[in-house]
């Protein structure tokens, strides 16, 4: 889906079908000149990416993030037409929803997977991740997949570029819960970096324990 001819009604109805995959491609969100300034920030910051434990829970792993504040993104050139992008698709998301699970915070966070990582296994976001997920690919000509469980069965393939972005469907109330993708990325071949934006719902984070906060 392009993203100038963007139709947040046909984006809605794709991503909330309960039937379809509930990952959506827009494409071309950022021009190569962006996404190769917002890398460059990212790449300043290595000193802030903190590797992850290669096995979470059932799922196997290997990349390395940074977790900041919103305004983060304001105290540099490139990151911050993230957080206009961010805030476009959510306004334009927003006037679809019938209803929508209360969002507390946004959190923001910048992944990285060097060349040769495993990438991410077959996962889905915890139930606190609420509405919808929007992840800015910034580096690193990687597929994202989805499939029908955690084995791979009924795998999706979704060629994504830098400067793409995936929106991905979360729970909008309790009943949404089983709605969630299961979603990876496989074997990593070029250095990929990305930008997540997440609904946070302070009530569901509550009922998650803090051994499964990061993963589900």
């Amino acid at each position: 889906m392009q993203y100038e001819q963007l139709n947040y009604q046909t984006l809605f109805g794709q991503l909330y079908n309960q039937h379809d995959t509930g990952v959506v491609i827009l494409e071309d969100v950022l021009t190569p000149a962006l996404a190769l300034g917002v890398k460059a920030e990212l790449e300043t910051n290595a000193r802030n990416f903190v590797k992850r434990p290669i096995s979470y829970g059932t799922t196997l792993q290997m990349l390395s993030s940074w977790d900041f504040e919103r305004g983060v993104l304001l105290n540099y050139e490139y990151l911050p037409v993230l957080e206009h992008h961010y805030e476009k698709i959510s306004r334009g998301l927003r006037e679809q929803l019938e209803y929508s699970a209360r969002a507390d915070e946004v959190q923001v966070n910048a992944s990285l997977y060097k060349a040769g990582s495993l990438g991410i296994g077959p996962h889905i976001d915890n139930t606190f991740s609420v509405n919808f997920i929007v992840i800015f690919v910034i580096s690193g000509v990687n597929s994202f997949f989805t499939a029908k469980d955690k084995s791979g069965n009924g795998e999706i393939e979704y060629k994504v570029r830098p400067g793409d972005c995936v929106v991905m469907r979360g729970p909008r109330g309790i009943g949404d819960r089983a709605w969630r993708p299961i979603h990876y990325v496989k074997h990593v071949h070029e250095t990929r970096y990305i930008v997540t934006f997440r609904e946070i719902n302070y009530e569901y984070l509550r009922q998650t324990g803090k051994s499964r906060q990061y993963n589900a």
